[in-house]
């Protein structure tokens, strides 16, 4: 047997050696695997974390900005209400509207604000030239959501604004006034020295000539000729609308038919030829609406006065309500007059061949 010094060294340390290696390498990879698993968890837990914060704040949002606008469509329609129905007291009503009661909204803010009030020269549109009675409205509204996620965190709400704007036009400014379709056929010739609206529709024709000397809207469409219903013919008379200096005829330059709103070119073209003067729903005109209850007769405003069964606003908008002057005929054949305030009204003049003397009205 050979000394130890004379032996080969052994391969068993360095086997156990490579093998701690090994081991060490392979238990550091699985640290470090361990720890991008672990971020990549992390990763995935807040980003959905914050996928459903996002998520909770935008559905919250959501509802904040649907409230919001329900409570602007209640003060909207509110107002439209107590307009169409008339009120004694308008702006007080205005003033004590309340934003809607919905189940865990709140609303920090509901404010109706008069920003405007009175008489205001129009300057475009289709009113332009005219001065007529304006009122404008600012209304601001917060809707904030409480309960459930919305608790979670931080938030203010969803704040709204909407203008509105309530202009009074009275009937008195227009010498035709349609509600809604309008059909106007002379045979005579026919002048209409003021505005002339229709709520829908308009129709036009003539047999010796037709000229509108103002502004003529229609919140429909305009045609030539007669309504389809009508039952009787066409006539091809002259027709023309005032263009601010010059009544310019309906008939196409080139005599092939008529420019109505079947035109391809229509809004166009009439602005062209009538420069406003002539205008429908393509460019811009919308109904006008009776300043009475929807459910009233639009016949009645030209009734007999009713005090006792007229509504409030039928008692502002009947003409003889209005009226600065009643003449009456008692069954008997006595005449009678009284003014606005109901003083009675002497029914003579002076005789103008003989001023000491008067002549009477009846």
């Amino acid at each position: 047997m050979l000394p130890d010094r004379f032996r080969p060294p052994s391969r068993r340390p360095r086997r156990r050696a490579a093998v701690r290696r090994r081991r060490a390498v392979t238990l550091f990879a699985v640290l470090v695997f361990g720890v991008i698993l672990m971020g990549i968890a992390g990763g995935v837990m807040l980003a959905s974390t914050q996928q459903t914060l996002i998520r909770n704040r935008y559905e919250v949002a959501k509802d904040e900005f649907a409230a919001a606008e329900e409570a602007l469509n209640k003060a909207f329609s509110q107002i439209q209400f107590l307009i169409n129905m008339g009120t004694p007291d308008f702006f007080g009503e205005v003033a004590a509207i309340t934003p809607p009661e919905i189940e865990n909204f709140t609303f920090p803010q509901f404010e109706i604000t008069k920003v405007a009030d009175g008489n205001e020269a129009i300057t475009e549109g289709q009113w332009a030239g005219l001065t007529l009675y304006r009122l404008r409205y600012r209304i601001d509204v917060t809707a904030k959501k409480q309960g459930g996620s919305a608790d979670r965190f931080e938030h203010h709400g969803a704040a709204l604004s909407q203008n509105l704007e309530i202009t009074y036009i009275p009937l008195c400014i227009f010498a035709i006034f349609y509600d809604p379709t309008m059909e106007i056929a002379p045979g005579p010739y026919m002048r209409i020295n003021g505005r002339v609206h229709a709520n829908g529709d308009a129709f036009f024709q003539s047999n010796s000539g037709l000229d509108f000397l103002a502004g003529v809207t229609v919140a429909g469409n305009v045609y030539h000729g007669r309504h389809p219903e009508s039952g009787q013919s066409v006539s091809n008379g002259y027709v023309s609308f005032n263009n601010g200096s010059d009544q310019v005829s309906m008939q196409r330059a080139d005599g092939d038919g008529w420019l109505t709103s079947t035109d391809p070119d229509w809004a166009n073209a009439a602005l062209q030829t009538w420069s406003g003067g002539l205008k429908d729903r393509a460019l811009g005109v919308s109904p006008l609406s009776l300043p009475i209850p929807t459910s009233a007769d639009p016949h009645s405003i030209i009734e007999r006065a009713d005090p006792a069964n007229d509504s409030y606003s039928l008692t502002q908008e009947k003409f003889e309500y209005k009226a600065g002057l009643t003449i009456e005929v008692a069954p008997n054949g006595t005449v009678s007059a009284t003014d606005a305030d109901g003083q009675a009204v002497a029914l003579t003049y002076p005789d103008p061949a003989n001023p000491s003397k008067t002549k009477s009205v009846v």
